[in-house]
């Protein structure tokens, strides 16, 4: 039938003097240094080396152990100091697409002060910038509160809200010339940094 026995683990995990060489080489090459195990795997398949996944990952250990403990402290992501002056300060706005897959769309608004949802949106249309911009009007008008800033990243759904609310910064009377600018209402980022929406 062609079916062949796993090795047992024990002999999985030998680090015979063929692989030991052949990972010190490449290492020597400055070619693999920094690798996670998957890269790894792959790009010794790719030219023809074939090493299962325990040999590399011990045999790493072993002829390598500075470069395998300094990528697990390179993974142990920190979150920067985000400091808020108050509530109402600056609001997170993001989409979530993880459920979109499904048909699902979730758009949400948190205080970052707080952490307080502001506003949720969960149904199909849910990063559409007229649905978004709907939703915020809405709130605007039911609630008649409003943040300093806002915080979001450059999603085709977020211009129409930072247009809105730069007219709406524009007219409010205790705002200050310089306070009024884009700039100064809207804060545009990258999403992985916009860490209070990110993070909850």
């Amino acid at each position: 039938m062609g079916l062949r026995r796993k090795r047992p683990l024990k002999d999985a995990r030998s680090h015979d003097e063929e692989i030991i060489r052949i990972i010190t080489e490449h290492l020597d090459q400055g070619v693999i240094g920094g690798w996670g195990l998957t890269h790894l795997y792959a790009y010794f398949r790719r030219n023809g080396v074939f090493i299962s996944r325990n040999d590399i990952m011990y045999t790493l250990r072993l002829v390598d152990p500075e470069g395998v403990s300094g990528r697990y402290q390179k993974k142990q992501h920190r979150r920067k100091k985000f400091l808020v002056a108050g509530p109402n300060a600056i609001w997170s706005v993001d989409a979530h697409c993880k459920l979109e897959i499904i048909g699902i769309q979730i758009y949400a608004v948190i205080d970052a002060y707080s952490r307080k949802v502001i506003w949720i949106y969960v149904g199909g249309s849910g990063r559409t910038a007229v649905s978004v911009l709907k939703q915020f009007l809405m709130y605007m008008k039911e609630h008649k509160i409003m943040p300093e800033r806002f915080r979001s990243d450059r999603g085709v759904e977020t211009n129409l809200i930072a247009d809105a609310f730069h007219q709406l910064c524009e007219v409010q009377e205790d705002r200050s010339e310089e306070d009024r600018a884009i700039e100064k209402c809207w804060m545009f980022g990258k999403s992985t940094a916009n860490q209070r929406i990110e993070s909850w």
